[in-house]
């Protein structure tokens, strides 16, 4: 990503202002807010762009710098050997060694990546799926300073229409268990619940009523029929659709 390239150049022109710099890169995705400013300025101060992919590094026994064998793909002058004093390779943000037990105990959701997924990523990219738990910073992906303190204040903001108020709303449309009795156990509908709004107990499922949203995931998945959705029963779903097809 274009964060781990731009914090690079920021460290070492603030310890080498009088640095030479040379970046190889295979691809170069500027493509956060005043990412492509800072591109084109950071040329302008004299950083060179190769796109390349190096082929050998070795070093000088006589002068200790690195020699670099690489081609400039955007021209036609093949294969060159260019010297340095340091080679730097900027490694990817990787998420912390803690995020798998934070995971299961919170019960969130991970990117491919393996970082924290938020809710939607243009709709809602600040809270979760899970209510009262919110994103900020490197926690959700690789992140400037600028993008986490924004996201910080967002998580604050988020937060705070909750503790807003002294009791905490919820719609009633909401997922339960008629008949426990019936219920095969068989782990459907915890498995199919995008929410993790519903654990398999001994006695049956169990649904949070807090984590719920109603979607109706677990009805449709439901093989012994014993979920329904409160305030929407087959019978109301039945003459919603009678009442569509007749208008057609």
């Amino acid at each position: 990503r274009a964060i781990r390239c731009k914090n690079s150049f920021k460290l070492i022109k603030q310890h080498s202002p009088d640095a030479d710099i040379t970046v190889a890169y295979m691809d170069m995705r500027a493509a956060g807010k005043d990412y492509e400013e800072y591109f084109t300025a950071s040329r302008k101060e004299g950083i060179k762009y190769i796109r390349t992919n190096v082929s050998r590094i070795r070093e000088d026994p006589d002068t200790q710098n690195l020699k670099i064998v690489m081609q400039n793909t955007l021209s036609s002058d093949g294969l060159k050997e260019l010297e340095y004093d340091m080679v730097v390779l900027s490694a990817s943000m990787m998420p912390a060694k803690g995020v798998e037990s934070i995971q299961k105990i919170l019960k969130l959701e991970k990117s491919q990546d393996g970082f924290f997924k938020e809710f939607h990523a243009r709709l809602n990219p600040i809270d979760t799926k899970i209510p009262g738990i919110t994103l900020a910073g490197a926690s959700q992906g690789p992140k400037s300073i600028v993008e986490s303190i924004a996201q910080g204040r967002a998580a604050a903001s988020s937060l705070a229409r909750l503790m807003d108020k002294d009791k905490y709303r919820i719609l009633l449309i909401r997922a339960a268990v008629e008949d426990k009795e019936k219920c095969a156990k068989c782990g459907l509908c915890e498995l199919n619940c995008p929410y993790n709004a519903i654990t398999v107990q001994d006695d049956g499922a169990e649904v949070n009523d807090i984590l719920c949203r109603g979607c109706g995931a677990c009805l449709a998945n439901c093989a012994s029929e014993v979920i329904t959705l409160r305030y929407y029963r087959e019978p109301q779903y039945e003459r919603q659709i009678d009442a569509i097809l007749e208008e057609l």
